[in-house]
């Protein structure tokens, strides 16, 4: 079993690296109370993978185009009835054209917005560009799926109340370890 603490003296357990992404406890519960505004609900397990979905295990209804389509142009998906607008966002890694997926998570957080729905981002190497779009947003809730940041960068997105989810990849980064030991139970998806 792996165990981490935080710096909030909080003991995160977790079976092996690849359960980190999935499990819940008690987070779940959080996330629905105040992000999608149900009362609580415990879950043992949740996917938020659009493009790697897992079979078993609860998935949210989730509705949109992930950052890695965006130049395909396909027509939007029904939001009415999804409960989470995602994954979306910038993903400066791929070799998808930048303006595209900026022109798409535009349009994401415009519909999430006047929805009244949350959102899941998938961002990479676009931290930056990601946050000032989000500034000039006022969404029902934020989860930064799979973050890989630095502690700075956590810090920014948990004074505006979002939420950061750690994956596996999130654990080789010592950066990012660093970034989940300050992160509050009360604002850690996985």
């Amino acid at each position: 079993p792996i165990t981490i603490k935080n710096a909030h003296e909080d003991t995160l357990f977790f079976r092996d690296l690849q359960s980190l992404d999935c499990i819940f406890f008690a987070l779940t519960r959080l996330f629905r109370k105040f992000v999608l505004g149900e009362g609580i609900v415990m879950v043992k397990l949740i996917d938020i993978h659009t493009h790697n979905p897992q079979p078993g295990v609860l998935s949210p209804t989730m509705a949109g185009i992930h950052p890695w389509d965006a130049e395909l142009r396909l027509p939007m998906p029904e939001f009415d009835e999804c409960d989470i607008i995602g994954e979306t966002g910038i993903d400066y890694a791929s070799e998808v054209d930048k303006e595209s997926q900026k022109e798409l998570f535009r349009a994401h957080l415009d519909i999430a917005e006047k929805l009244g729905k949350p959102v899941v981002l998938h961002s990479v190497k676009s931290f930056e560009p990601t946050m000032q779009m989000l500034r000039k947003y006022k969404l029902k809730g934020v989860v930064f799926h799979g973050f890989i940041g630095s502690k700075e960068q956590a810090m920014e997105c948990l004074k505006r109340g979002y939420y950061l989810s750690f994956g596996e990849r999130s654990l080789r980064s010592p950066k990012s370890i660093e970034a989940l030991r300050i992160t509050p139970l009360s604002q850690l998806f996985c």
